[in-house]
This record gives C-alpha cells, structure tokens and sequence, in this order.
C-alpha cells in the first residue's frame, strides 16, 4: 500500500484507543467484543463488499497486461481433417471403376505479426502503466470505506451519549415525580400537577426509548458498513468522554495540507488522461501497412476401398505427400470505409473526455477541502457556543430548583427549565462529534491519514 495511509493523526489517537507505538493490522481481522474505531476500518477494509468490485477490476488489468505481452508471440495452430468418397472415375482407357475411398490430413501453421504501425507497443505500454493503477484503485476504495465507517462510528459514539442525556432526563423527572406526589399527600399541591408530572415521565420514558432505537439503529448501520450482515456477530463500541476527544482536537490543527499528498481519486483521473494518448497512437497505427510472416507443415494420407487401385504404404506417403510452406504478407490500407478515420476520431474524443474528467476532479478535490475547511470551522464554533449555553442553562435549574424549593415557582416551570438543560446537552453532544468528524475528513482531504 501507499505509504501516506499508514499513518494515524494524532489528533484522532484518544479516540482509537491505540497504543503509543504503531500497531501492524492483523492479515485477516476478526471482531473483537469491543472495537475501537481503528479496528472496525481494519476489518471493514477487508470484508466490505465494496471491495469485490475492486478486486475484479484489479484482476482485469492483470489480464489484460499478460494479454499486451503475449501479442508479441507468434500464432500457432494444428488442424487434422478425415474425409471419405464414394463413386465412380473414367480412366485414359475409357474405364469407369470405383473410387471409395478415404483421406486423412493434418497441418501446422504459425504466423508471426512484423509491423503493425506500433499498435501492439502502444498496447503494452497503455496496459503496464494501467497496472500501476492497482494500488490507487484498491487506496480509493479501502479511503472511502473508511470514511464511511468513521462517520457511522462517531454517529454510535453519539447515539451513546443521546441515551445517557436521555436516561438523566428521565431519571430528573422522577426524582421530581417524587416530589410532587409527596406535596399533593400534603396538600401543597393540586392532584392536577400529579397527573402533569406523570405525563411528562411518560414522555421522557418515550424518550428514552426513542433514544436506545436510535442507538441500535447505528449500531446496524456501523455494522452493515463494516460488512457483517450475520447477526451472532456482535460487539460493543467503548464509550469516551466528550470532553476528551475535544481537549485532542484543540491539540492538533488539521488545517494544514501534507505536500506530496495527492487523493487517489485524482491520481486515477490523471492515470486515465495519459493512458488515453496511447489509445490516440494505437489507433492512428490503422494509417500504416502491416507486414507479417507466416509459415506451415501439411501432409496426408490416402487409402482407397478395393482392388481397383493400388494403395502406397503409410509411409512411403508420408515421405511423399508432406509439404513446407513459408512466406511474407504485406498489407496497405487503401480503403477501409473510414473506419480508421473513425477510431483515431473516437479515440481522441475519449482523449478530451479524460482531460474533461482530470480537471473536474481537480475541482471536486479542491472543492472538498474548502468545504471541509468552512465545515470543521463552523463546528468549531457551535461546539463553543453550545458549550456555553449548557452551563448557562444548568445554572438556570440551579436558580430554578432553589425557587421550586422556595414555593416561587410550580413544577411545571421547573420541568422547563429541566428541558432546556437536556435540550442544551444534547446540543452540545452533537456539535462535539459533528466537530470530531468534521476533524477526520478535512484531515483527509489534506494529508491523506485515515486511522487504520
């Protein structure tokens, strides 16, 4: 592999959970009961269907290379017939007699192309350099899985979190429930502000389980994009501290670009642009003459019915009857309908194609990190923002709780002020992992590191 893929940000090293040393992946991965996300790009790396295309692809050009090198060889072929007759010849005396009889012939040809103007060069030189695409090719496939994993992987990671906020939720409600039902006993409170407070447990229970459908749901959508669709394979995602992931990424600046990375993306896009010259040259050889040599062996055997006619040994025919053919074949294009004409057309016209497509992934390459940029920036700052506004919200139920306390406030304006705590958490959460994601793809879009 390449080597710009086998490093590991370390920005993203809390999160991997990996040792300080570089770690060499395992040949053949295997789930473990807890993986981390290292781990899962490894494995889905070498189990996502994704990967069947490639291969195949790979394969082709295998064959397709042999096949450029073998055209340089000479043909050669062997053929054997049997053939039987049956009726009558008039001799020089005016004789009719029988003529039965049977024939047996092989041969052995070989032919051996000359000159064709290159075509067959051109198509060596065209299939050698296509067969140092491997490597892009399986980089591009294996780079987009992984960043697939990595943002279904953050999404458990947050999912995770979502059922913790959920299950303080609920847990805050009955606490609160507690109390309720403790002053409606004492008759501080109307039986009304029980019943409130039992719906919205009702509502957070809901919550909560809304909360553990969304997680299983990432789970299953982290699972399919690893490649496992058997269900006894199971493993479970450890879960990390928020404040964690975020104290490493403020350690590390992703914003700057490795200089000799190039997207495997864009290497494939000029790979298909300079292979397309020599399909330009390939077809332009349809102009010259083509020159080749050829050369044979036949002989037979002749075996007549009767008496009629003498049969000769076996032998002694095939003394006689073997004959040795060589010679050379020269063939100018005079007038070929255009087709010529056509191919060299067609293929400079796949020519601009290439170029066409070369410089808009050049656009797109360019396009994703000034995305990427603007994204991670923007992260940035709604992680600031909201971080914000979770302390100000809990200070706000402090003050809410010490006014509940007083006999200020009803229970329905404390559960409000509750909401808005949760609602201000569950922000947060989402702009610390929208942020660590935004972190691994900018990260990739300028220095080609994925953690493996």
């Amino acid at each position: 592999m390449i080597a710009h893929r086998l490093f590991i940000p370390t920005l993203l090293l809390p999160l991997l959970a990996l040792t300080a040393t570089a770690q060499v992946p395992e040949a053949e991965p295997t789930l473990s009961s807890e993986m981390t996300l290292s781990q899962c790009i490894t494995y889905a790396q070498r189990h996502s269907p994704e990967l069947i295309p490639a291969r195949v692809q790979m394969e082709q050009l295998e064959v397709q290379e042999e096949s450029a090198r073998m055209n340089f060889l000479p043909d050669l072929n062997a053929g054997m017939g049997q053939n039987f007759s049956f009726g009558y010849t008039q001799g020089h005396d005016k004789v009719l007699r029988k003529n039965n009889g049977s024939s047996t012939g092989l041969n052995v040809s070989t032919s051996l192309s000359l000159f064709e103007g290159g075509a067959r060069w051109w198509a060596l030189k065209s299939s050698q350099e296509a067969l140092e695409s491997k490597d892009y090719i399986l980089d591009e496939v294996e780079d987009r899985i992984a960043l697939t994993v990595a943002s279904s992987y953050v999404g458990v990671l947050l999912a995770q979190q979502i059922v913790e906020v959920a299950e303080e939720n609920l847990s805050l409600s009955l606490m609160q429930q507690k109390r309720v039902d403790a002053q409606v006993a004492a008759g501080k409170l109307a039986p009304s502000e029980q019943l409130k407070m039992r719906t919205q447990v009702g509502q957070d229970r809901l919550a909560l389980n809304e909360a553990k459908s969304d997680l299983d749901r990432a789970m299953r959508v982290l699972r399919l994009d690893m490649g496992i669709t058997e269900e006894g394979e199971t493993f479970t995602v450890p879960r990390k501290d928020p404040e964690s992931v975020i104290a490493r990424l403020e350690s590390e600046s992703p914003y700057h670009a490795a200089p000799e990375w190039t997207n495997p993306s864009l290497r494939l896009a000029q790979l298909r642009y300079d292979l397309s010259a020599y399909d330009v040259k390939r077809a332009k050889a349809g102009y010259m003459p083509r020159l080749s040599l050829s050369g044979g062996y036949s002989n037979g055997y002749f075996h007549y019915f009767g008496d009629e006619i003498p049969n000769q040994s076996f032998g002694d025919q095939l003394k006689s009857n073997g004959q040795y053919t060589i010679g050379l074949s020269l063939s100018i294009p005079i007038f070929n309908r255009g087709q010529v004409r056509a191919s060299v057309r067609q293929a400079e016209l796949q020519r601009e194609s290439a170029l066409g497509q070369l410089i808009q992934q050049q656009f797109s390459e360019q396009r994703n990190i000034t995305l990427a940029t603007a994204d991670l920036r923007k992260a940035e700052e709604s992680y600031r923002l909201s971080k914000d506004n979770v302390e100000v919200a809990q200070q706000s139920l402090d003050m809410t709780e010490k006014e509940y306390n007083a006999g200020r406030i009803t229970a329905y304006e404390w559960e409000q002020s509750k909401n808005k705590l949760i609602g201000a958490k569950s922000q947060y959460l989402q702009s610390v992992y929208t942020r660590l994601l935004r972190s691994i793809n900018l990260t990739y879009y300028l220095t080609g590191t994925l953690p493996r």
